[in-house]
């Protein structure tokens, strides 16, 4: 009977567990989860530091299940692996063999150009065991930095300003989301940052943390030193030490992965953001935990040498704040091919923004500020495919813009593996 052993606990092992059990694959299955964890959604972790849903909302499912499933989690950290001999050997001696080995986002670190990053305090905020002391700490902390590009960075940011904290957000671009959004959107999310208490600064990063045991301060790229308590950071450096010394390293690399980036050998398998298959930018969306799931489909699809239809899903990253939503929809950055048309419809009294991307005639992509109605509309039209006229976008109160937009600075997704994504209207609308 086969063994799979699943090496870390994002949604795309839980997504591959179920997929092999629904699809009758009998064999054993052990989660190697490193951080003691159990498989958990990413996305929902601001939630969850904003302490807006319970920690427990943010696991793939409860702990009950992996006993339906048949499946087993060992939380006992490996002290060495051996692909050749296939098996696992943990601390405690416990040797774990396998038939297939699915590496899942097995543990981050910090960036290697940070200094002081083990001081009490510093945390990933892609981490669920980091998140939860977070929450043990915040009530004595003043003063909270985070450094992060990302969609999540802003939302994490958002969630520590329900703590009623001095939050200080530090990003290495020059305006706000300029990976994920144009500059007048940069703008508007500025604003609101402001308003919520958010102070922003750009063009810098943390060079080192500052402290004995604990943090203290940070020292920034600027050479400017800011003081706080606490430091939240997203990793995008997968801890892959534990597999230098495998046949996964090829001159001090990991070899090319085969499969759009699903198997790199027969048996084993690798995923997650840390190996391209989902890119950096997606992996900021709200939807990242989606992708990774499909990802978990595909190699239980290997597995089982039989094609299982997955979920498809739309690109989104979405936001909720008192007074303001954010969402982006699709596909909404340039591409080889025909040149899309840009459509604005927007509201100053009311504060609503609207931009449809139509390729073709067809929707692929909105970005709607404090419009929450259209997202049901641009949900629809995305998953219809339905063509778009003139006529009917000039009647829903939109006007066509010149060719001139930015295109450099819109949102791309088609290179991260999950291209063929149009989540279907009834879902999206509950998503």
């Amino acid at each position: 009977m086969k063994e799979l052993v699943i090496l870390g606990n994002s949604p795309a092992g839980f997504a591959c567990l179920q997929t092999l059990r629904r699809e009758g694959f009998q064999g054993r299955v052990v989660f190697v989860p490193g951080d003691g964890e159990y498989p958990y959604r990413r996305g929902v972790l601001p939630d969850v530091l904003a302490k807006a849903v319970p920690v427990e909302q943010s696991y793939c499912a409860p702990v009950s299940c992996y006993e339906t499933l048949n499946a087993q989690v060992c939380v006992q950290k490996i002290a060495r692996v051996s692909f050749k001999r296939q098996r696992l050997t943990m601390e405690d001696k416990e040797v774990l063999p396998f038939d297939y080995c699915l590496i899942d986002e097995y543990g981050w670190l910090a960036p290697e150009d940070i200094k002081g990053a083990s001081r009490n305090g510093f945390l990933f905020i892609n981490r669920l065991d980091h998140i939860k002391a977070a929450l043990k700490q915040l009530p004595c902390v003043d003063t909270v930095l985070i450094q992060a590009d990302s969609w999540n960075g802003m939302r994490m940011a958002g969630a520590l300003s329900a703590w009623d904290k001095e939050v200080i957000w530090i990003s290495s671009q020059d305006r706000v989301l300029s990976s994920f959004v144009e500059p007048e959107i940069s703008v508007k999310i500025a604003e609101i940052l402001e308003k919520k208490g958010i102070r922003v600064l750009l063009g810098n990063s943390i060079t080192e943390v500052l402290g004995d045991s604990d943090v203290k301060a940070a020292r920034l790229q600027s050479g400017k030193i800011l003081g706080a308590q606490m430091i939240l950071l997203e990793s995008q450096l997968p801890d892959y030490r534990l597999f230098k010394d495998t046949e996964l390293f090829v001159n001090g690399a990991f070899s090319a992965a085969r499969g759009k980036g699903v198997s790199v050998s027969p048996n084993i398998f690798m995923i997650g953001r840390g190996e391209g298959l989902v890119s950096v930018q997606a992996a900021s969306y709200n939807s990242c935990d989606d992708f990774l799931q499909a990802q978990g489909e595909a190699v239980a699809s290997f597995i089982l040498q039989k094609d299982v239809p997955s979920q498809p899903v739309v690109p989104r990253a979405e936001i909720s704040w008192p007074g303001f939503q954010l969402s982006l929809l699709g596909h909404t950055a340039p591409h080889p091919g025909p040149t899309d048309e840009v459509y604005l419809r927007s509201d100053e009294a009311t504060g609503s923004y609207q931009k449809f991307y139509v390729r073709e005639g067809v929707l692929s992509g909105a970005v709607l500020m404090n419009a929450d109605l259209s997202r049901y509309q641009a949900l629809s039209l995305l998953s219809s495919r339905q063509t778009l006229s003139e006529a009917y976008l000039q009647n829903q109160g939109f006007q066509r813009q010149s060719p001139s937009v930015q295109l450099s600075d819109r949102v791309f997704l088609e290179d991260s593996g999950c291209s063929e994504c149009v989540q279907p209207y009834e879902n999206a609308q509950n998503s």
